[in-house]
């Protein structure tokens, strides 16, 4: 961990200023519009209490860019990391993609998990990204042709297909209540 912490104060900093100008557009919104009333009371409080609260928000995230407990943070970040290290990998469930320790935590109990049908085509590659596999072709159709086929119903539990311009298409199981 470097400076991780001061940027996160920066961005939150950015943030909140961005918020307080979307706020400030809108009140100048309304003032201009001759606002009035409870609801434009309602706002107006809103707005003033938006202000002060972020004010205090950013006043505190410039003060703890000086003064901070990040030094303390970073040693207590390394030990917990050396701990860690000291585990059985067996006890745990490791990221498919992880670049030390693949394949070496718990096995991942998947029949708790449902299953979609898409699931049989795409297979990750262990990092994460999908392998360049096309399902096979459709054995039968509710859609063809292009996307502004409407009216017609595809078979119940049967693949719709598009073809897009261009020439893309896309397939889906499609589950129709029967009515």
């Amino acid at each position: 961990m470097t400076r991780q912490a001061q940027q996160a104060r920066l961005a939150d900093n950015a943030m909140y200023l961005f918020a307080l100008s979307a706020a400030l557009s809108d009140m100048d919104r309304q003032l201009r519009k001759g606002a009035s009333g409870v609801a434009f009371e309602k706002d107006r409080a809103a707005f003033e209490h938006l202000f002060d609260l972020l004010e205090i928000r950013i006043q505190q995230n410039l003060g703890l860019l000086r003064r901070n407990a990040d030094e303390s943070m970073r040693r207590a970040a390394q030990a917990t990391l050396r701990y860690v290290d000291t585990l059985p990998n067996r006890d745990y469930y490791i990221h498919e993609a992880s670049p030390v320790a693949k394949g070496t935590g718990k096995p991942v109990q998947k029949e708790h998990i449902k299953q979609f049908p898409g699931d049989r085509y795409v297979t990750a590659g262990g990092d994460g990204a999908p392998l360049n596999r096309q399902p096979p072709a459709p054995k039968r159709s509710g859609f063809s042709g292009d996307a502004s086929m409407r009216g017609r119903r595809p078979q119940v539990g049967g693949p719709v297909c598009f073809t897009y311009r261009g020439g893309a298409s896309a397939c889906q199981v499609v589950k129709l209540p029967v009515a």
